[in-house]
């Protein structure tokens, strides 16, 4: 087997679990600041070339099914409303499913339909005219098939899963660089445990870690030269 262990400055990434029946408890995790912020959409519509949008429709898939996950997303399917371009007569000429002929889309659709969709939706023209939302600026569309996501339940399921499946948590900790060996590969990284977790006055000593892979998952702060 593999064994994996996640670093991360933040204390708190996983609720407490019960040692004999393996239940956690109900209580809230750290997701992070860009996750706790997020709000995710599960679409493949109007991406292009092909091959991406194919590849967000697998991602699409996985979410219906992996057993981890498919108890989350919301299916509700989406509205995508379509400016349309002076001088042309319709919002896009060519077929609606040009691209993907296994990728619903409804419409374009009246007010009242978008509405009943919709019940809280406010529409203005293009031009910012909230008496004219017209359908001669833009078409709107219905996709079926999409739906949303809550960024942090899907953090809290991966993280569960990932211990139940034997990784290791290691919070409150800061990495203070990658250890290279003498041909620059990376062999591991040095961490110190951060004071939180310690006296304020005492002075924590750095830990390296081995590791036969590093990966750096630190979202924006991956360019952060210390890990380089």
């Amino acid at each position: 087997g593999v064994s994996v262990t996640v670093m991360d400055r933040r204390t708190n990434l996983l609720p407490p679990c019960d040692n004999d029946d393996g239940s956690c408890k109900k209580q809230d995790i750290d997701p992070g600041t860009a996750t706790s912020s997020s709000f995710a959409w599960l679409n493949a519509n109007d991406k292009s070339p092909l091959s991406y949008k194919q590849f967000n429709q697998l991602g699409m898939e996985v979410w219906r099914r992996h057993d981890v996950l498919k108890h989350i997303p919301v299916w509700c399917g989406s509205l995508v409303r379509t400016v349309r371009q002076e001088g042309d007569e319709a919002v896009n000429n060519s077929p609606p499913l040009k691209t993907s002929p296994n990728y619903l889309r409804v419409g374009p659709l009246d007010l009242e339909e978008v509405k009943r969709l919709e019940p809280g939706i406010e529409l203005t023209s293009v031009s910012g005219d909230a008496t004219d939302t017209s359908a001669k600026e833009s078409e709107i569309h219905f996709h079926p098939e999409e739906g949303h996501v809550d960024p942090v339940e899907a953090v809290k399921a991966l993280r569960l899963s990932a211990r139940n499946n034997g990784v290791d948590f290691l919070e409150g900790v800061q990495i203070n660089h990658l250890v290279r060996d003498d041909n620059s590969k990376v062999i591991g990284v040095e961490y110190t445990t951060l004071h939180t977790q310690h006296n304020e006055n005492e002075s924590a000593q750095p830990v390296l870690a081995a590791a036969d892979i590093v990966v750096i998952a630190a979202g924006a702060n991956s360019s952060d030269p210390l890990l380089g």
